[in-house]
């Protein structure tokens, strides 16, 4: 929780440049780099935890379709059964969109905006006035919006308009702020002022002081400021901006702020708009159509591994010794889904370790792809052993569905089982 007091104040002839269409959208964050978050030494309040917004096909996603969420003591002790059951039905509301309990679909690729209940599915928040009068905080919308955004959705009420670069005129007296609207729709996938249904312009925030005697004064920070002057209730309706409730990471105190979370608001697929009401539906049409543009099998984006990963293959704990586990559908090979067939398996083309294969070995290999049906040269894996490799870098497409399993958690060591 943090901000600044410095003062807000217009810079003297400012020129904005930026070209907006009109639909809904979405916002997408990955890492930035120092220049994304400084121009000409100006602080752009760009400072979240997991990065900033990122233009189309530059963001971040999860490649792990097996996930697991656990509870230490202090958890329990603190929050209660009634605690972990709040963050049990925010994990509730994920899984059921990447795989819902009613079977009306399996994967993202195969939702449909209209036909699966998100097409105007603007808004899902409701009041309990009892927990705003007594300013109580709803955990499963908390851990909703976190999951949302771990998953690699930014708050596009927050990086809608962002600034991409700061100049001054010839005679040095006046700024020039170059802005990129970095929210899209879902379905075009094109840049759009418009967030569930809301349009939304912006305004600049700075803490430069006045001209004076002609000398123009630089600021400290300074950002683009999302304001709308829309009445029907469904602005800052997003659920990938529930965080920015207790002002995260800013340097500015918003004048808006770029969430309808707060206290007593509540989070929940009973609430939706869009005429269907299973847990999934707690999430607004813009949070499901990033999702949805995220982890479809046709986003293929060069990916890697990060270097500081160690793999290590998976024991097989099955029986008999050569029944499946889903972290190794072959036991031979780790390997994200979508790459060398449906089930993520490799081509036998691919290169197998040899006996006495010392150390890892990096080899360039080929798959064909079973979704454009051509294949991707280029690929790297790694020998982690005798018929054993994995895959470290290349194309890769989206997982599709993934799911959020409770674990159980030894807190004295500080482990999951």
């Amino acid at each position: 929780m943090g901000g600044c007091s410095k003062f807000k104040a217009l810079i003297a002839g400012v020129v904005l440049f930026l070209s907006i269409q009109q639909a809904d959208a979405f916002v997408l964050i990955g890492p930035v780099l120092p220049a994304e978050m400084t121009a000409s030494g100006v602080n752009l309040n760009i400072t979240d935890d997991l990065g900033g917004p990122k233009e189309l096909k530059q963001f971040f996603r999860w490649t792990t379709p097996y996930l697991v969420y656990s509870f230490d003591t202090s958890f329990v002790q603190y929050f209660g059964v009634e605690g972990m059951a709040a963050v049990r039905d925010a994990f509730r509301v994920v899984n059921d969109f990447f795989e819902p309990e009613d079977g009306s679909y399996s994967g993202v690729s195969s939702m449909d905006f209209a036909r699966d209940g998100f097409l105007s599915n603007y808004n899902t928040t409701w009041i309990n006035t009892t927990a705003e009068n007594q300013q109580v905080i709803d955990l499963k919308s908390i851990v909703l919006g976190m999951v949302v955004n771990q998953l690699g959705v930014g708050n596009p009420h927050r990086y809608a308009f962002t600034i991409r670069g700061i100049s001054t005129n010839t005679t040095a007296t006046q700024w020039n702020f170059n802005v990129r609207l970095k929210n899209y729709d879902p379905i075009s996938w094109q840049p759009t002022d418009e967030i569930n249904g809301v349009n939304y312009s912006y305004r600049l925030i700075h803490d430069a002081a006045p001209i004076s005697g002609g000398i123009l004064v630089a600021p400290t920070f300074a950002d683009m400021e999302e304001f709308t002057t829309d009445t029907s209730g469904n602005a800052w309706s997003a659920v990938s901006g529930i965080l920015d409730a207790f002002y995260g990471n800013t340097a500015i105190y918003w004048t808006d702020t770029p969430t309808l979370f707060g206290f007593g608001v509540y989070y929940d697929g009973m609430n939706a708009m869009g005429g269907q009401y299973s847990p999934r539906h707690a999430l607004t049409f813009d949070d499901a159509g990033a999702l949805k543009y995220l982890y479809r099998t046709n986003n293929i984006v060069f990916e890697q591994l990060d270097p500081a990963v160690s793999v290590i293959k998976a024991a097989q704990m099955l029986s008999p010794p050569h029944a499946q586990n889903f972290l190794n559908p072959n036991n031979n090979f780790i390997v994200p889904r979508g790459i060398g067939g449906p089930t993520g398996v490799l081509p036998r083309s691919f290169p197998r370790g040899s006996a006495g294969a010392a150390g890892p070995q990096t080899a360039n290999f080929m798959t064909t792809s079973p979704l454009l049906g051509f294949p991707f040269i280029g690929s790297t894996g790694t020998n982690m052993g005798p018929g054993n490799w994995t895959w470290t870098s290349g194309p890769c497409a989206g997982i599709d569905r993934m799911q959020f399993y409770e674990g159980e958690f030894d807190s004295l060591i500080g482990i999951t089982f």
